[in-house]
């Protein structure tokens, strides 16, 4: 039996089903593009893969859960690190003004039995004015380190061979008595130091409730925010593991378009590319060929130039070149120089000023001067670094051609390596 070939355009309800498939794959393309939107909108790094994205985030959340862990851990050890440093400063506290009270009262029987042991005692008085009244008048036979009780003010004093003490009697000259005990005053700071320290030592005890109670309290909070963020997130981390798996079996079906439609575009730009490659080559024989003809005429205008060139003058010849120099001056109707010098010979002189250097009192200058004359009376000057100025008189000498001369300086040698200038006229050799 013979294979019946039929056209799809003659099968029955072949070209509805087709055009029906055709546009039910273009509503649903339309569909998810609009729910799902552009990925070029989404805030994650990678914007070109949906699935990278997802990834992405998912790695965001777990880090910031991970951080977040480490935060509240972080913190727990930090409240009972306090904790333990405030339970040993309260303790530290405690033995310091323990030791602080025994130490005073130490030092207070220390001072005690040094004042019996160290200083004589001489007599009490009711008040100040009774102790001065007593010793006044007889400054020179009270001893130093006699001592003296007033009972209204609880004070002790004793006497000392300077006139600095906390007070003098009117008619003492050489001596003075300090007050070495305020016995009120030392009373009073140890029951004052006392009532500070226990006071602190409430205080301390207070805080430290306070601060347990703070910190129980916080560890409590902090372990409820824990469980509540690990509830969370796995109730995140579910509902992105379905949208994941969803958005994989899209994104596959994506995929097999996609590479249906590179498959197709690469087909096309092959063509288009074999297209160019035939139209290259066309092209580089039409050029090839188009240089070949410009090569001529470049080397025939080469040839017509060079030629050319070969008539005219060089700029760096500066006019040696040209052909008949005498013939061009006249063409230009100008003197040479030769010309120019014979002319001035025979009819007067150049003047000019020239800076020539002294050596053993002479000079030697370029020209000859007219006459063996140096202008400015026969002088020559020479300013120096403070723009003093000298003029120094010369003659001419036998030797040089006339071209020396000698300088009249005030001594020897006087100006010797220094520049000198010198104005003079000179008739030019023909």
């Amino acid at each position: 039996m013979a294979v019946l070939m039929r056209h799809k355009s003659n099968i029955y309800g072949l070209v509805n089903d087709l055009t029906k498939l055709t546009n039910d794959i273009a509503t649903e393309v339309t569909r998810a593009s609009t729910v799902e939107g552009s990925l070029s909108s989404l805030s994650t790094t990678d914007k070109t893969n949906l699935v990278t994205a997802i990834n992405e985030v998912l790695s965001l959340l777990q880090a910031q859960a991970s951080s977040l862990a480490d935060d509240l851990a972080a913190e727990s050890a930090r409240a009972i690190a306090a904790e333990g440093v405030l339970t040993t400063n309260l303790s530290t506290e405690v033995s310091d003004r323990i030791a602080g009270d025994i130490a005073i009262d130490s030092r207070l029987d220390v001072i005690e039995a040094g004042l019996v042991a160290g200083v004589f005692w001489k007599a009490s008085f009711d008040t100040i004015e009774d102790l001065e009244n007593a010793i006044d008048g007889i400054e020179g036979t009270v001893e130093a380190g006699w001592a003296y009780y007033v009972k209204s003010d609880n004070d002790g004093y004793v006497v000392v061979p300077e006139t600095d003490g906390d007070y003098q009697p009117a008619s003492w000259t050489t001596k003075s008595l300090i007050k070495f005990a305020d016995y009120t005053e030392v009373s009073g700071l140890v029951s004052t130091e006392r009532a500070r320290a226990l006071a602190a030592e409430g205080q301390l005890n207070i805080d430290l409730s306070s601060e347990i109670t703070r910190a129980t309290n916080a560890e409590t909070a902090l372990q409820n925010s824990i469980s509540a963020e690990v509830t969370r997130a796995t109730t995140a981390e579910s509902v992105l593991d379905g949208k994941i798996a969803t958005e994989k079996s899209r994104a596959e079906a994506a995929e097999v378009v996609l590479q249906g439609n590179i498959d197709t575009e690469k087909t096309r730009a092959e063509d288009a590319e074999a297209t160019l490659t035939a139209d290259l080559s066309a092209e580089v024989t039409r050029a090839t060929a188009a240089e070949g003809v410009l090569d001529g005429k470049i080397a025939t205008e080469k040839s017509r130039a060079e030629a050319a060139e070969a008539l005219k003058l060089a700029i760096a010849s500066n006019l040696s070149d040209l052909a008949n120099i005498a013939t061009a001056r006249t063409n230009i109707d100008v003197y040479s120089k030769a010309e120019t010098n014979e002319g001035i010979r025979l009819g007067g002189a150049i003047f000019v000023t020239e800076t020539v250097s002294v050596s053993s009192d002479k000079i030697v200058l370029t020209n000859e001067p007219k006459n063996g004359i140096v202008f400015n009376f026969a002088t020559v000057r020479h300013v120096d670094a403070n723009f003093v100025s000298y003029d120094i008189p010369v003659s001419v000498t036998a030797t040089a051609g006339g071209k020396e001369f000698l300088l009249s300086a005030d001594a020897s040698g006087q100006f010797d390596g220094k520049s000198v200038i010198v104005q003079y006229a000179y008739v030019p050799v023909a």
